[in-house]
């Protein structure tokens, strides 16, 4: 699958919401967090520090995405890891495969090679030593 089609943002546009440094936001994983700074990912976020750690916002739009995006999206347009992704998923009780997923799932059969492999997986199937 082409990188375009497995980053899509199938459900945005998410746009970096307004807000300041030192203003306090209710990040649904932290709780109450400082905002301190900006991401310098593909769609800005602000960075929010409760304790040692500083990690991106869980609210408003990213919370929208992580919601009903695929993890590989929000990973690559929010600058963060597959763990975190999936940390917020956690904390959101989102399925394993939402409609993102679905969606990114969906289009991977759609490819030459997925025909290729389908065609090798009949064949097994239909052989009479492995059926027997």
């Amino acid at each position: 699958m082409i990188d375009r089609e497995r980053f899509k943002l199938r459900f945005g546009p998410y746009e970096t919401p307004e807000f300041s440094c030192g203003a306090k936001a209710n990040d649904f994983t932290r709780g109450l967090v400082v905002i301190v700074e900006l991401s310098a990912a593909r769609i800005p976020w602000p960075i929010g520090k409760r304790g040692p750690g500083k990690s991106p916002v869980l609210f408003g739009a990213l919370a929208s995405a992580v919601r009903c995006e695929s993890k590989q999206a929000v990973a690559h347009w929010f600058g963060v890891s597959l763990w975190r992704v999936q940390q917020w998923r956690n904390a959101l009780a989102v399925r394993s495969v939402n409609e993102g997923t679905s969606q990114v799932l969906s289009a991977s059969t759609a490819e030459p090679r997925f025909d290729e492999h389908r065609a090798k997986a009949d064949a097994k199937a239909r052989d009479p030593e492995r059926r027997a």
